[in-house]
C-alpha cells in the first residue's frame, strides 16, 4: 500500500468493483487510513481518491466509469441502471459501487465524452503510489502497475510526469535482466515501452542512469518483443551526441549489426535506427566500417520485395540508406559505395517518395568530388 496527498485531484479512473465482502471491509479500513490510497489484492490494483471518495480497481485501458462516493452520494448514472446496493455497512457509508457509462466528477457534472483514464491519473496524486507497486511481491500486480504506467507514457504529459521515475525504471530493468525469467517478460516489455516513451521526450535521465549499457545487455534477450523494445529505447538514447558516444564506448555496435539479421522486422528496423544515429559521429563511422556495416546494410537494400513487403520494410530501407549516406562521408566508405551505385540508383527510382529521396541523397554524397 502506498499513500500520497491528494491536492485538488478531481477524479481517478476505476473499473467495476467486483471484490467480495472481504475487500469491502478492506476498503473501509484503507479509507480511514488516509485521503488518497492505493493497495493491492490478488494481483489487482485498487485505489481511493479523496476527490469525492471514489474507489475501485485501477485499470490500464477502457473508458472511465462513474462512481458512488464514500460519503453516500452517488453520481448520476449514464446508460443502464446497475441497480446499486443501498445498504450501509455497520452504520458506515454504503459500499462504493461503480456505474457503467461516462465519467463523472465529484461536483456532479460529467466530463466530456472521450476523456481517458490517463488524463485522470495525471490529474491525481496516484502516480507515486503506483510507482511503488513496481516493487510489489506479486508478479501480476507489478505487471498491472507497469501496464498503467506504460499507458500514461503514451501521452506527452504522461511521459513528462514519469521522467523522474526513469532512474528507478532503469534499476528495475537491470534487476529483471539479471534473472531473465520467462514469466516476467511482459513486465520487462512494458517497462521498456515506458522507458522508450520517456526517452523520446528527454533522453538525458536514462543516459545518466547507465541506460546505454543496460539496454545493450537487453538486446540479446531471447524474446523478440523485448529485443524490439530495447532497440527502440536505445534509438531514443542515441539521438544526443552523448548517447551516440556511449553506444560506441560500450561496444554495442557489433550486437546491433547482428540484429540486422534478426527474424523480427521491427528488431531489424530499430537496430538500423540506432546505427543510423551513431554513424553521424566520427567514432561511430569508423567503428562501423571496421565491423563491415556497409556490406550488411547493402544486403538489406538488395532483398527482393513485393508491394506488401515494400510497405512493411519502408522504414528499414530508409534507415539503411541514411546510415550508408553517413558512412560515405568517410573516404573509405565512399570508395566502397562507389562500386554499389547501381543498387542505389535502383532505389532512387522507387515509387515511394521518401525512399526515393533518401537514395538520391546517398548518391549525391557518394559521388561528391572535393
Amino acid at each position: 500500500m502506498g499513500a500520497g496527498a491528494c491536492a485538488g485531484a478531481e477524479r481517478c479512473v476505476f473499473e467495476r468493483w467486483r471484490g467480495p465482502e472481504r475487500l469491502i471491509r478492506l476498503y473501509e479500513q484503507q479509507r480511514a487510513a488516509g485521503p488518497d490510497v492505493v493497495w493491492t489484492e490478488g494481483g489487482r490494483i485498487f485505489g481511493i481518491s479523496s476527490g469525492g471518495g471514489q474507489a475501485g480497481e485501477i485499470v490500464a485501458g477502457g473508458k472511465a466509469k462513474n462512481h458512488h462516493t464514500a460519503r453516500g452520494r452517488r453520481e448520476k448514472p449514464v446508460g443502464k441502471n446497475p441497480n446499486p446496493h443501498r445498504e450501509k455497512l455497520h452504520g458506515k457509508p454504503r459500499r462504493p459501487k461503480v456505474f457503467e457509462g461516462g465519467a463523472g466528477r465529484p461536483d456532479g457534472h460529467s466530463y466530456e465524452k472521450g476523456l481517458g483514464k490517463e488524463s485522470a491519473l495525471l490529474a491525481s496524486s496516484l502516480l507515486t503510489p503506483l510507482s511503488d507497486l513496481m516493487d510489489d511481491p506479486s508478479a501480476s500486480c507489478r505487471t498491472n502497475a507497469h501496464r498503467v504506467l506504460s499507458g500514461l507514457a503514451q501521452l506527452p504529459a504522461g511521459a513528462e510526469a514519469l521522467l523522474s521515475l526513469v532512474p528507478k525504471l532503469m534499476l528495475k530493468l537491470c534487476q529483471l535482466e539479471e534473472v531473465r525469467r520467462e514469466k516476467q517478460e511482459e513486465e520487462q516489455e512494458l517497462l521498456l515501452s515506458t522507458l522508450t516513451s520517456c526517452s523520446r521526450l528527454d533522453p538525458l535521465p536514462a543516459l545518466a542512469s547507465d541506460g546505454v549499457s543496460i539496454l545493450g545487455q537487453t538486446l540479446t534477450h531471447t524474446s523478440p518483443s523485448i529485443r524490439r523494445e530495447a532497440a527502440a529505447a536505445l534509438m531514443a538514447l542515441s539521438v544526443p551526441a552523448d548517447g551516440k558516444q556511449q553506444v560506441c564506448d560500450q561496444g554495442i555496435l557489433s550486437t546491433l549489426l547482428a540484429l540486422l539479421h534478426d527474424r523480427d522486422l521491427d528488431v531489424q528496423t530499430n537496430a538500423a535506427g540506432v546505427i543510423m544515429n551513431t554513424v553521424i559521429i566520427r567514432p561511430g563511422k569508423y567503428l562501423c566500417l571496421e565491423l563491415g556495416a556497409i556490406s550488411i546494410l547493402l544486403q538489406l537494400l538488395s532483398e527482393e520485395e513485393d508491394e506488401e513487403q515494400k510497405k512493411r520494410r519502408k522504414t528499414l530501407v530508409i534507415y539503411s540508406l541514411r546510415a550508408l549516406t553517413a558512412l560515405s562521408e568517410a573516404p573509405e566508405g565512399r570508395v566502397i559505395l562507389s562500386a554499389e551505385l547501381p543498387l542505389l540508383e535502383r532505389r532512387s527510382d522507387e515509387q515511394d517518395e521518401d525512399v526515393r529521396r533518401a537514395a538520391q541523397t546517398a548518391i549525391k554524397v557518394v559521388t561528391w568530388k572535393p
